[in-house]
Parts: structure tokens; sequence; C-alpha cells
């Protein structure tokens, strides 16, 4: 199958989530809609042979929200490690990265 962006791209054989916003439910929605296609009780979800294989992100018009949402959200589809906020202040330096947990595309 093929899933259209916004723009009128097709990509195909993936799955296309619009994300409005990094709210508290952001996770949660999220690993709800990937679990329609994958198994996220693994430690490292495997996807089944229908399972797209990629998915799509639109996270146009998107204002932000919270820190941990967004780590959280980045955690369900990056690989483990992967830095997703580098925050540097007078007396703090904090890096965030990707848990070890989410789904894992061919």
């Amino acid at each position: 199958s093929t899933s259209e962006a916004d723009g009128g791209v097709p990509v195909p054989n993936a799955l296309y989530i619009k994300l409005d916003d990094f709210g508290p439910r952001a996770i949660d929605e999220l690993a709800a809609t990937l679990g329609q296609f994958f198994d996220l009780e693994k430690p490292t979800a495997s996807a089944s042979p229908s399972a797209p294989r990629g998915v799509v992100l639109d996270l146009r018009n998107n204002p932000g929200g919270l820190l941990d949402s967004a780590v959280g959200v980045a955690s369900l589809l990056l690989p483990p490690g992967s830095p997703v906020a580098s925050i540097e202040g007078q007396t703090l330096a904090l890096s965030l990265k990707v848990e070890d947990y989410g789904i894992r595309l061919p």
C-alpha cells in the first residue's frame, strides 16, 4: 500500500502518522497506533510480514510540548542511544538519548 503525506508525495508501504503535539498523551497514542502493526511488548519490537516497512511522522504545525513526551516518542521510532536533545546552561549540561525500546523497521 502507499501512504501519502499532506504534500501529496507517495511513500510506498509506509504508515503515515500526524502528531499534533508532544502533550502528556503523545507517547501512549503513538504506541497504540504503532501497536496495531508492530509487537511493542518485546524489548525490540518486530514487525509482521504485512507490517509497513516505514513510518512517516508528520510534525508540521506541531508547536512542541513536553520534553519527556518528545523523548518517549523518539524512543518508539529511533535506535537506542540516538541523541534527542541537548541542553546546556551556565551550570547544567544535559544530553537526552533514546531509551532501549520501540520498533525496529526492516
